[in-house]
């Protein structure tokens, strides 16, 4: 059995791990509310869709899709791409979004005022909006929990 010193130093290191990683969480879903909340908005046009193949750093097969877009921010006019990609199993996923974004079509992009090319494009409530922040606050539960648990533990003297 580890020694009273491992027990606690270890107990800690999962609690303050698990509580940074809910901490992180939580202010990563509170920026992107913010983001839908309080930026601005304007009316992008899609200058251009593709579907492309790539691989990982691992050297996984992945899908990404690509969404060109251009909207006005007071006098700039900015242009952006945003990009998702994902496993060679999603092609269909990405093929869909490509197939949403019609070049010449309109959509709504949310940017910060002071970074116009810090947005987001259809900014809203989905469940993928929650899924990362929902993550990291499960993991960081989790971690928090085991390090409780783990400064619970019968130390030997």
């Amino acid at each position: 059995m580890p020694s009273t010193p491992q027990i606690v130093w270890t107990s800690r290191g999962f609690l303050w791990c698990g509580l940074a990683t809910l901490a992180f969480g939580i202010l990563f879903g509170v920026r992107r509310v913010i983001a839908i909340e309080r930026w601005s908005a304007a009316t992008g046009e899609v200058v251009q869709a593709s579907l492309e193949y790539g691989t990982s750093v691992e050297g996984s097969d992945m899908w990404a899709a690509k969404i060109s877009v251009r909207w006005r921010a007071g006098s700039q006019e900015i242009d952006r791409v945003f990009d998702q990609w994902g496993s060679s199993s999603d092609k269909g996923r990405y093929a869909r979004i490509v197939d949403h974004y019609r070049v010449g079509s309109k959509t709504e992009v949310r940017y910060d005022p002071s970074k116009p090319a810090n947005a987001y494009i259809e900014a809203r409530y989905t469940p993928p909006f929650f899924l990362l922040p929902l993550l990291l606050g499960l993991g960081g539960s989790l971690f928090a929990a085991l390090g409780f648990c783990i400064g619970l533990l019968p130390r030997r003297g």
